[in-house]
């Protein structure tokens, strides 16, 4: 049974007393049992014998029938009610609100939120108003920026002039759905006069092998009887199902009973005793999957207010206590449909959170504090129509919910959704020298939960790996006779899809390799700060390639004497080599040298793409830079000047 406001859960028993002649009490009578379409019938034959002159009388009529209509989801028929209303000078200031909320679910959300604006000026404090308010001037920019949920119909399940809703698996493989409709085959006769649909029975429906549901079937067991069943759900090894029934066929009031599986075949089912208070009701079960608890809806004494969620501790075959959740869930407004998830996180609907339209769905996880953070779930997923009854496939991000939406006659559908996974990557390519590729090179990776892969790059020396939002990564290219290079990096966590992009650039082992900026203080060796990143890259570099020894050396410019560019030179390059055993690399591997300003640079690419006056290949000799205008000139000695290592082996502690 869907159930979807207060009135239906505080239903008092009331006598239907027949009358040729129908009567605003009639219809009030009606409404007050939950009887929504049939009171929307009264009202509409009282303002038929109402006389136009009796403006009052016919207003009030009019804002009654709204909302009947409004209750058992006729929005159109509910918006052109109240608006007769309005005109005739309704004096319940209600019908404004209530026009807001029609407004708001057929998508009119500019109207909505004047409706809105106008009921607050009588009750500025509404929650309902205040919500529905502020929602209005925010669905625009949350109509253009949807969630990454995709969201279908499911159309063989909802194949029917009735309302289809509120899906339960069984078992862990997700072939078999259970779910609530008033289709045809359901067992009910006539029209409830609460919904103006049949009673719903409880269906189900088989996944074939290539993924296809099968036509749905009325369980053949006493589950299903001429009384409305509707919310069920199923413990995680699908031996028990909770669901919902009303007491007869017309009482609104409702109770949860359950019933045990044994082979194919449900026993008789049986009333959970969850409250000694004849008239509460009780719906919407949700059991977890150990069968531990059981979450419920109800309007029991010590709630927030209108429907609340509430949970109890569940024995062998009976409840040892209730709670409520509290209000970091329920409001004074109605919370409905819970369903509790392997991993504890709670979903539900409510009209009391600031929502989209009707009912929305939300998402409850519990934080480290162990209390609940709330979270719409946005669009798609929740529209302006009423969205509820959601349930997940096991731990996947995918499953079920019901919703009316785009149904202008207030039938429920069932929907799928599901939550595509982000597509992470981590690529790039392996080049050498002057971007030649490297179409021999390798890529091993390494994760922190414990992945490891290694693949030779693509013929176009690229690559390419699927990696996990938040994991820590290592990685390393190789490729015969150049030295291999680290990345260190964790893809950050993100709603959206996420390309970590490296070109590696491999040094061969058989050349001097340059390494930018070390700096030191004018015409000394002490090594300055800003120099520690270029220091920890050749670090990286000897703990990357461990068999290595390298010459460390250190280049002048051409002005001085050449014995001081020496000397200079000299004690440079000492300084790099004590600062790298410093920080742990074996002094063995290290062999500092000078050269002052004997050995020129030659131009490699990088230089000669940064100074588009020098050619690859160019010998950077001290006639050729005296040759050179002043301020190039000054760019060719700053080249000069610089550090480099060589592979001096490549079989340190190799044997």
């Amino acid at each position: 049974m869907r159930l979807s406001l207060p009135h239906i859960l505080i239903a008092i028993l009331l006598v239907f007393v027949s009358c040729k002649t129908a009567t605003m009490k009639q219809g009030n009578e009606q409404m007050e049992r939950g009887e929504y379409y049939a009171a929307a019938r009264t009202y509409r034959k009282v303002i038929g014998k109402t006389s136009g002159k009796d403006k009052a009388a016919r207003a009030e009529a009019y804002f009654r029938m709204g909302r009947a209509y409004q209750l058992h989801n006729q929005i159109p028929r509910a918006e052109s009610a109240y608006n007769y209303a309005i005109k005739s000078d309704c004096n319940d200031s209600t019908v404004y609100l209530y026009m807001g909320q029609v407004k708001q679910k057929s998508g009119r959300w500019k109207d909505g939120a004047h409706y809105f604006e106008t009921y607050l000026r009588f009750d500025s404090t509404h929650l309902s108003a205040q919500n529905g308010y502020m929602m209005c001037q925010k669905l625009e920019m949350i109509r253009r920026n949807p969630t990454r949920y995709t969201v279908r119909m499911a159309p063989v399940l909802n194949y029917s002039a009735g309302s289809d809703y509120s899906t339960s698996f069984m078992g862990q493989d997700g072939t078999k759905i259970f779910f609530a409709s008033t289709r045809r085959q359901a067992k009910g006769k006539g029209k409830s006069d609460i919904t103006g649909q049949k009673n719903a029975d409880i269906f189900y429906s088989q996944k074939d092998d290539k993924g296809r549901w099968s036509k749905p079937k009325a369980i053949d067991s006493d589950i299903n009887s001429e009384n409305d069943e509707g919310v069920m759900s199923l413990t995680g090894d699908g031996l028990r199902m909770y669901f919902t029934r009303s007491r007869n066929i017309k009482e609104a009031v409702t109770e949860i009973c359950y019933a045990q599986r044994i082979e194919d075949q449900w026993g008789k089912p049986q009333v959970l005793k969850l409250t000694k208070d004849s008239l509460t009701a009780v719906a919407h079960p949700s059991i977890s999957a150990d069968g531990g608890f059981l979450y419920f809806v109800s309007d029991m004494p010590g709630g927030s207010g209108g429907l609340d969620i509430w949970r109890a501790k569940m024995g062998t075959d009976e409840v040892m206590y209730i709670e409520n959740l509290g209000p970091e869930i329920n409001t004074s407004e109605d919370e409905m449909f819970p369903f509790i998830r392997e991993d504890g996180t709670l979903y539900f609907a409510s009209r009391g959170w600031p929502g989209l339209g009707g009912l929305d769905i939300f998402k409850a996880s519990v934080t480290s504090a162990g209390s609940w953070k709330v979270e719409n779930m946005g669009m798609p997923v929740n529209s302006t129509g009423d969205d509820f009854g959601i349930s997940y496939y096991g731990p996947e991000e995918k499953g079920f919910f019901s919703s009316d939406r785009g149904n202008s006659r207030g039938y429920d559908k069932l929907y799928t959704f599901e939550l595509p996974e982000l597509k992470c990557f981590f690529e790039g390519n392996v080049r050498g020298e002057r971007k030649v590729p490297l179409k021999e090179a390798r890529i091993h990776i390494v994760g922190d939960s414990g992945y490891y892969e290694k693949q030779p790059v693509r013929q176009d020396a690229t690559y390419q790996f699927k990696i996990r939002q938040g994991e820590k990564y290592a990685v390393q290219a190789s490729c015969p006779g150049y030295l291999s290079v680290a990345e260190y990096f964790t893809p950050p966590k993100q709603d959206q899809d996420y390309v970590y992009r490296k070109e590696f650039v491999l040094m061969p082992v058989a050349k001097t390799i340059r390494v930018d900026n070390i700096f030191f203080d004018f015409n000394q060796a002490t090594l300055r700060p800003e120099s520690k990143g270029a220091l920890d890259y050749l670090i990286m570099i000897l703990n990357e390639n461990p068999n290595i020894t390298i010459e460390l050396s250190s280049h002048t410019d051409i002005i001085g004497s050449d014995t001081y560019n020496m000397d200079l030179s000299n004690r440079r390059a000492k300084s790099v080599v004590d600062y790298l055993i410093d920080s742990g690399v074996d002094k063995e591997r290290l062999t500092p040298r000078g050269y002052g300003k004997t050995v020129p640079v030659v131009v490699d690419d990088d230089m000669a793409d940064l100074y588009p006056f020098l050619q690859y290949g160019d010998i950077l000799s001290e006639d050729y830079i005296r040759r050179l205008p002043a301020d190039q000139e000054e760019i060719a000695r700053q080249l000069s000047r610089r550090t480099e290592f060589k592979v001096l082996r490549t079989d340190y502690n190799l044997y």
